[in-house]
């Protein structure tokens, strides 16, 4: 029988090796994890431990949250949380313990540089409000690289974490919070993250004294009408 590794080398395993003629192996194959289904939901909280499956599946549906459980890595935080308050809390708090959780300094390996999750938080944020207002949602991560050819131009970190340290920039952006788009770049893991975090930035720059009429300037525009309205892209953002 084929395996997985066999369909991805484009190789036979031994059982099967002998009975089918042999085939070059590709030059290259690109392979991606598809988000889960239900199914595959269910086998995997099942695999998790989680007893009451029914239930859990049934308040996803209710809070609309089965696109939080479409990746394992964020499948099992959503299934932690869920066996330690016995719901699936609104989408504010979903969003909330996400960001908590995926900037807290990593413990797999040893960081580029010490960074505390305040700092990490703040610099994510400059960085989620710089991204949707350029429209540039990835970023570079390998500094000396240059741009893909026929890419969308990808947001530079150094010219928005201007006081940060190389190593600093480095290290938030291999936390979890961010995840790989190409080559040389990461983008936020979930665009509702990107939103809540440029919104969040938005409300502390407010505190910190930019007036109502700036903020209005980057929310809104003008129509040809003379009606403000809301300007599409940033939406959830000014909600």
């Amino acid at each position: 029988r084929k395996t997985f590794v066999d369909d991805v080398m484009g190789t036979e395993s031994a059982d099967t090796a002998s009975t089918q003629p042999k085939k070059a192996a590709p030059i290259s194959r690109t392979v991606c994890l598809v988000p889960f289904d239900e199914i595959a939901i269910r086998e995997f909280v099942t695999g998790l431990g989680l007893q009451d499956v029914n239930g859990f599946l049934l308040d996803l549906h209710q809070r609309h949250a089965m696109d939080f459980a479409r990746r394992p890595q964020d499948l099992i935080e959503l299934c932690q949380d869920w066996q330690d308050h016995r719901k699936v809390r609104s989408h504010r708090d979903q969003v909330e313990t996400n960001v908590a959780i995926k900037l807290k300094p990593r413990e797999d390996r040893a960081e580029p540089a010490p960074l505390s999750v305040f700092k990490a938080r703040e610099g994510a944020g400059d960085l989620a409000l710089a991204a949707l207002l350029t429209k540039r949602l990835t970023l570079r991560h390998s500094f000396g690289a240059g741009e893909e050819e026929g890419a969308d131009p990808a947001l530079d970190p150094t010219r928005i974490l201007i006081t940060w340290t190389k190593e600093e920039r480095q290290t938030l952006l291999e936390r979890p919070l961010f995840s790989y788009a190409s080559y040389g770049r990461v983008r936020f893991h979930h665009r509702s993250v990107l939103e809540y975090l440029a919104a969040e930035r938005l409300a502390d720059l407010t505190k910190a004294g930019m007036t109502k009429r700036a903020l209005k300037r980057l929310l809104f525009a003008r129509t040809a009408q003379g009606i403000d309205v809301v300007r599409p892209s940033l939406r959830p953002v000014a909600a």
